[in-house]
């Protein structure tokens, strides 16, 4: 492909992006409008999850929506169900493969019908620490960006309260929303489950975490010199990369693009 007609697809791939988180940021406007008219008779188990941290991990932001059991539980069938698709094909985990630290494994994505997107699938560990989401940050929230990949036309090419309308009377997804919200379920449900499922995806014990806790033989000579240059004025790659999760949680300019 040439390179005008790279830009061209680069263009074009963007406008179709920002219609569509356009229409994510509408539906989550008519969901938060209606979020006051939460409960039936209250939700009938709201025990917290006990969500195991990482020496040195705070807590993932979830006040609004506290992180239950219940909750939990539903999001992660939620995330595992291709019926979010339009054809039934694709769910979360077609992209967000556990095995594959929550990708796929390829350097962009495919949809329903095979359709192929213009962006790779990131790992969601850690997500519960992040402010803004997608590589643009155009979505804000944990609970608007599970809308997203739903309407988008290229990933599962669906509406979110269409899939709340197949999904609410089938088990056992309708006794899990009476038991995590105290409603039947519907858009605002999903997208409040489905984000805190993903708020449980931590990582953080890996053999470096280990030696930052002062296990010295957790890394080898080699690791070591390479986390001393890392580390060192002259990289400065900690200028970004830091934090629990070695991120700034901002955006920059990688060199990708001439023009960013």
């Amino acid at each position: 492909m040439e390179v005008g007609e790279q830009c061209r697809a680069q263009h074009d791939g963007g406008v179709r992006r920002t219609y569509y988180i356009i229409g994510v940021l509408m539906t989550v406007g008519l969901l938060l409008g209606c979020s006051r008219d939460i409960a039936l008779n209250g939700p009938q188990d709201d025990g917290i999850f006990a969500l195991e941290l990482p020496y040195g991990f705070p807590s993932p932001a979830s006040d609004l929506y506290p992180l239950t059991t219940a909750s939990v539980e539903l999001g992660k069938a939620l995330f595992f169900e291709p019926r979010l698709s339009r054809d039934g094909t694709i769910s979360c985990a077609s992209c967000h493969q556990p095995d594959r630290a929550f990708t796929d494994g390829n350097s962009v994505s495919s949809g329903v019908d095979g359709r192929v997107g213009n962006r790779n699938a990131p790992t969601l560990t850690n997500l519960g620490y992040h402010d803004n989401f997608f590589r643009d940050g155009g979505v804000p929230t944990l609970e608007q960006q599970v809308i997203a990949p739903i309407l988008d036309p290229v990933e599962m090419d669906h509406e979110i309260h269409a899939v709340a309308g197949a999904l609410r009377d089938v088990e056992p997804y309708g006794t899990m929303s009476l038991k995590a919200y105290g409603r039947e379920l519907d858009a605002w449900v999903i997208t409040r489950a489905i984000a805190n499922y993903e708020r449980t995806l931590v990582s953080g014990w890996s053999r470096y975490d280990h030696f930052l806790q002062g296990d010295a033989e957790a890394l080898n000579i080699a690791e070591i010199n390479g986390l001393q240059l890392f580390s060192s004025a002259e990289l400065n790659c900690t200028s970004c990369h830091s934090g629990v999760d070695l991120s700034d949680h901002s955006f920059h300019n990688i060199g990708q693009y001439p023009e960013y």
